[in-house]
């Protein structure tokens, strides 16, 4: 059976700035089509005096805030 997008958990976040900080604004999924992989985006909203600037991110642990410092490698 295959699964629907309604009962997947996204692959990642879809975050906008939001004056300093970044809003979580969406979700996004990983999938295929036509043997390419793609990346399909779901917004849910915009960001007052959005700059058109969105970042796809690997979702956070529930307890772990946002930050804009790249994670340790």
């Amino acid at each position: 059976m295959r699964r629907t997008r309604e009962d997947r958990q996204p692959d990642y976040t879809v975050r906008a700035r939001s004056g300093r900080a970044w809003a979580q604004i969406g979700a996004a999924w990983k999938g295929r089509e036509d043997g390419n992989v793609v990346v399909s985006l779901k917004v849910n909203a915009i960001p007052v005096g959005f700059d058109g600037v969105i970042k796809v991110m690997i979702p956070l642990p529930d307890n772990e805030p946002p930050t804009d410092e790249p994670a340790s490698e």
